[in-house]
């Protein structure tokens, strides 16, 4: 059975479609609201997401968590410069 909101928008078996071809569906909290995802998140047929990590060391090493552009940043950082680093390393 399916529940339609609109003429366009169509919710059945546990999914959001849009009649609408080559358009947006677009999720959007009221103001300062927040749209939760509950389990994971999966792209087309990439990886499944399950997280969102502030870990500046990288140390979870997790193959189902993004990384904040903060995180990256401050790992980046701390190898410092990576031409020096392969004179050393030879």
């Amino acid at each position: 059975m399916a529940l339609y909101i609109s003429d366009d928008i169509v919710l059945k078996d546990n999914k959001i479609y849009t009649a609408e071809s080559n358009s947006n569906l677009e999720l959007s909290a009221n103001s300062s609201g927040v749209i939760h995802i509950n389990d994971s998140l999966q792209i087309g047929t990439g990886a499944t997401v399950t997280t969102i990590l502030d870990e500046d060391a990288m140390g979870s090493d997790s193959a189902t968590a993004l990384a904040t552009q903060q995180s990256i940043k401050a790992y980046v950082d701390t190898l410092g410069d990576p031409i020096a680093m392969a004179i050393a390393l030879g």
